[in-house]
C-alpha cells in the first residue's frame, strides 16, 4: 500500500536490527516459532498453535507500537525497516502453519513469491545457538527483494463470514 507493491528497503547495518524495538519484537517472535516447531516434533498440535498464535500477537504489537502508517510521514526509511522485519515474519509464520492449514499457507507464501524449496521450518529458524542471527530472513529477503517483484494487491485468503440477519431482532 505504502510502497505500491514494491518489497521495503530492509535496515542494512552489521547488526540484525538497527533499534532496541526490532530486536525485542525480533527476540519474542523466534523464540514463539521455535516453541512451535518444538511442539510440532513431538505431534503437540494445540500448543504448537498456542506458540504460532504468540508470535501472530508479537506481529500485532509491533504493528501497533511502530504505527508504519504514521512513520509513511514522519521517517519513511524507519518505516521500510518495520514493514521489511513485518514482511519477514508473515512469511515465516507462513511457513510455521503449513502444518495446520496448508492451503491458506500456500497462497500467502505464493503471494510473497517464496518457492517451494524454501518453505521449510529450516528455512526461518535462527542458528541453534538460540542468539540473534545477523541473517535472521535476510538471506530469502534480499534475493527475492533484488529480482525487484511488485507483489498485487492483496486479497483475502480466507473468506468474510456473513452472520445472517435476525429477523427477530428489532
Amino acid at each position: 500500500k505504502f510502497l505500491d507493491g514494491h518489497l521495503p528497503e530492509p535496515f542494512q547495518g552489521d547488526a540484525p536490527c538497527e533499534y532496541l524495538e526490532d530486536y525485542v519484537f525480533v527476540d519474542g517472535f523466534v523464540t514463539s516459532l521455535s516453541l512451535c516447531q518444538d511442539y510440532y516434533s513431538d505431534l503437540e498440535m494445540m500448543e504448537a498453535l498456542d506458540s504460532w498464535i504468540r508470535a501472530v500477537y508479537k506481529c500485532n504489537a509491533f504493528v501497533d507500537e511502530m504505527a508504519p502508517w504514521k512513520l509513511r510521514t514522519s521517517d519513511p526509511t524507519r518505516m521500510q525497516n518495520v514493514l521489511a522485519l513485518l514482511v519477514w515474519a508473515i512469511k515465516d509464520l507462513a511457513i510455521a502453519i503449513q502444518p495446520i492449514i496448508p492451503g491458506s499457507a500456500k497462497k500467502l507464501l505464493d503471494y510473497l513469491g517464496v518457492s517451494a524449496s524454501q518453505r521449510q521450518f529450516s528455512d526461518i529458524m535462527p542458528p541453534p545457538s538460540g542468539e540473534l542471527a545477523r541473517d535472521w530472513g535476510r538471506v530469502w529477503y534480499n534475493l527475492h527483494r533484488a529480482e525487484n517483484p511488485t507483489l498485487a494487491p492483496p486479497t483475502p485468503i480466507f473468506p468474510r463470514l456473513e452472520m445472517p440477519a435476525d429477523e427477530t431482532a428489532a
